[in-house]
């Protein structure tokens, strides 16, 4: 029987009462290779010797919310954390798709998987304590939530995902996507420069990229895997009857036991509902035994 002194602690509002002088929390920024190209990360590792579950958090399609809140949250309740700059979204390697983001989380979990046997260190010298049987993925929208479920569904290196209000591509198959969200959509393009042209990429998707990122086309892949979906009530970029119950639904109807399905009372980002969010997260993280 092992002894874990965070059960009873709230580590959304509680910092660390000790500190391990040998292994403290770090923070640093590194790198990792997709399909050729550098990708820039950004990495906490907790304190403690003992090997650790890990958590990739794969940012938005918009490049915005990293749900940077949860990170310190997470560190304090034992796990560590990697995010990163996707290819294309914000340099000159070729142009970001969901689809490009796929290949970077599935190079992300390879990289952390394998960095004890690479020789990977921190910046103070220790090694990443990475236990590469508990990886995990977690994300908002389309470029988060969604790429983490599909990745989870594709990699049996990933142990669990966590999707925050994921795109539901089932809508891309007939374009109804732009009945649901064009207000939100031409505002992104317009504040973006044309950055971020969701019309554009839905109406050049081809009927196989839509399979592979469709959530429901991947759930038979997903059925033993820990999922944690949430929803917010008024989201309207990804609205809950277009999105997540049909999400949920389509899970269910494959057969996915380890499937858990929240909807809280807030918006696409969850904006007004940060500190529910993390205790959610943590809680579920519990009480599926990944910490």
């Amino acid at each position: 029987m092992s002894f874990n002194p965070l059960t009873d602690t709230d580590p959304v509002t509680t910092d660390p009462a000790l500190t391990d002088p040998e292994f403290p929390a770090e923070h640093f920024v590194t790198h990792f290779f997709s399909k050729g190209s550098v990708v820039h990360a950004l990495v906490w590792i907790a304190q403690g010797r003992s090997a650790k579950a890990t958590v990739i958090i794969s940012p938005q399609a918009f490049g915005g919310d990293r749900l940077e809140s949860l990170i310190i949250p997470l560190l304090n309740a034992g796990l560590n954390v990697l995010t990163f700059h996707p290819r294309g979204m914000w340099d000159g390697n070729g142009e970001y798709s969901p689809l490009s983001a796929l290949d970077d989380v599935h190079a992300a979990v390879e990289f952390l998987r394998t960095a004890e046997e690479n020789g990977k260190r921190t910046s103070a010298g220790n090694g990443y304590r990475v236990d590469p049987a508990r990886i995990g993925v977690l994300g908002l929208s389309g470029g988060g939530g969604t790429v983490g479920f599909v990745t989870c569904a594709e990699n049996e290196a990933i142990n669990f995902a966590i999707a925050l209000a994921p795109a539901n591509y089932e809508l891309h198959r007939d374009l109804t996507i732009l009945d649901h969200g064009s207000a939100a959509f031409d505002f992104v393009k317009s504040e973006t420069a044309g950055r971020v042209d969701v019309e554009k990429r839905a109406r050049a998707m081809r009927p196989e990229e839509i399979d592979r990122l469709s959530i429901i086309t991947q759930a038979p892949k997903l059925v033993d895997k820990k999922l944690l979906l949430v929803a917010g009530s008024q989201d309207s970029i990804t609205p809950v009857e277009y999105c997540h119950r049909p999400i949920v639904e389509g899970l269910e109807n494959a057969g996915a036991a380890g499937l858990t399905e929240v909807v809280l009372d807030s918006d696409h980002f969850f904006l007004n509902k940060r500190v529910a969010l993390a205790r959610l997260v943590i809680s579920w993280l519990r009480s599926e035994v990944v910490i």
